[in-house]
């Protein structure tokens, strides 16, 4: 069981969220229970026979058959208290450990290249599509916004003339794509600039409803945020906020205080107050948490804050590592140093992703702050793989280590030629999409969602309970999930 994250009166810890404290009576045993007890609990004169020992030597073995061992991977499932299904924590945590016993198996099993993206160009983000989850857009190094459907449609001539993935170019941008994000049916993709440029458009049929250019050229575009009533726009020294962005007008904040000088690499649309250590890179509120709060931090930070609890000191700090904030959660592995565009993700209130400046993808549990799989580079001395020469005498054979392989499935285990700066999680199968009967649940679900009649659970709802992971590498996205 895990310690709990902080000390609450009243409230007990039972691994995974607090309870309050029953109040339970002290219970006095009588005295003729303690003399029974003593009695009972004292040592026979008599020694034990030989065949008893044997006896009693056998079960103890057979008990002991069929468990794992403490540095087992799957050693914390056997620790769980299976018998305690009556605690609804316990039986969460059961099922997170089961996750993420399954994590540790995901492979590659989709690679997909869209034509309409040079192969000289990278992939700078990814998004999928709340109202159709088959559609993923994809924003390049080149001002590229490219959107693309997964599944395959009832009516094939419906790809016409774009590639078998139905991909197609939906917006030109006059430099790099900072931003992709989607809320609703409505979504906004930034560019760096100059000069610096936002488009607000909508998911069906990529219908632009709003273009922005910024004035002066030097101002640059680094994030955004939409939802149904507001859009956000992060640059240099402000963030430009606006309920309508058809209008020409937007409201200018500044940032970084009097000096004005604060670049606003992240944004989020609830108002919170947290002070870092670093330049924030990344934030995210957790949507089944909505207390939850994840930052990241280009020192390498990365952790989870509760809301609830923040320091809010009434009297100005001595030392300036007194306002920082704590996190409740801190998800330590992460690297970084001065990348801002590094992929993260997460999904629910279980997952974050991230890639790190080392080349290298690391996941984590929200829950507990540990990595799922050991995501370190391998190095020679890990290397078990010998080998043996056969040509010279025994006496005269030698081993050479054999270094692992250089493109392993596992997305954890890889080491990419450059850092990772898109990736993101999704509920959808990649093994059945090219199944009728599965896209046309998908279609279906699109359908009812953008008319406001349901969801189609089914058709939204992960493999195993765990999601698929989608990893942009150059001009190439990857898809890994569990099989």
């Amino acid at each position: 069981m895990s310690a709990a994250p902080f000390a609450l009166p009243g409230y007990v810890w039972d691994g995974a969220r607090f309870y309050k404290a029953p109040a339970s009576p002290a219970r006095h045993t009588p005295a003729s229970a303690l003399r029974t007890a003593s009695s009972a609990a004292a040592p026979h004169d008599r020694p034990e026979s030989a065949g008893k020992k044997r006896k009693r030597a056998r079960k103890a073995a057979q008990k002991g058959k069929g468990k794992l061992a403490d540095s087992h991977p799957r050693a914390d499932l056997a620790n769980l208290g299976l018998g305690h299904w009556h605690s609804p924590a316990r039986r969460d945590q059961l099922h997170h450990e089961l996750r993420r016993a399954s994590l540790e198996r995901l492979s590659s099993v989709r690679t997909l290249y869209p034509d309409c993206i040079p192969v000289d160009d990278t992939i700078l983000h990814l998004s999928f599509d709340d109202t159709a989850p088959a559609t993923l857009r994809a924003g390049t190094s080149s001002g590229t916004i490219a959107t693309g459907t997964l599944s395959r449609p009832p009516d094939e001539l419906a790809w016409y003339p774009n590639d078998e993935e139905g991909w197609r170019t939906s917006w030109y941008c006059s430099s790099k794509v900072t931003s992709v994000k989607t809320c609703g049916n409505r979504f906004v993709a930034t560019s760096l600039g100059p000069p610096a440029q936002a488009i607000v458009g909508t998911t069906s049929d990529s219908i632009s409803l709003a273009s922005v250019t910024l004035s002066p050229r030097k101002t640059s575009l680094w994030t955004s945020a939409i939802s149904p009533s507001l859009l956000a726009l992060g640059c240099d020294r402000k963030v430009l906020l606006s309920s309508d962005p058809t209008r020409a007008q937007m409201d200018a904040y500044v940032t970084g205080g009097n000096r004005g000088d604060g670049t606003v690499f992240a944004l989020d649309l609830d108002r919170t107050q947290l002070h870092l250590s670093s330049p924030v890179t990344h934030v995210r509120h957790i949507k089944d948490q909505p207390h939850q709060l994840l930052a990241a931090g280009m020192d390498g930070f990365l952790g989870v804050f509760d809301l609830r609890f923040l320091p809010t000191p009434s009297a100005p700090a001595r030392h300036l590592s007194e306002t920082r904030s704590r996190p409740v959660v801190e998800l330590k592995g992460h690297v970084n140093s001065f990348t801002v565009d590094l992929g993260l993700d997460v999904w629910r209130d279980e997952w974050v992703v991230a890639a790190g400046q080392d080349k290298r993808i690391r996941l984590w549990s929200l829950r507990t702050g540990r990595l799922v799989r050991p995501s370190s580079p391998a190095s020679p001395s890990s290397w078990s793989s010998t080998f043996t020469s056969t040509a010279l005498p025994a006496a005269l054979a030698y081993s050479v280590p054999v270094p692992p392989a250089a493109n392993p499935t596992h997305p954890l285990e890889r080491t990419s030629p450059a850092p990772i700066h898109a990736l993101a999680f999704s509920p959808l199968d990649p093994l059945r999409l090219r199944e009728p009967r599965y896209a046309s649940a998908l279609a279906a679900g699109a359908a009812q969602r953008g008319e406001g009649v349901g969801v189609d659970e089914g058709a939204r709802r992960a493999r195993w309970g765990v999601p698929s992971l989608w990893v942009a590498e150059g001009a190439g996205v990857e898809c890994f999930a569990v099989v």
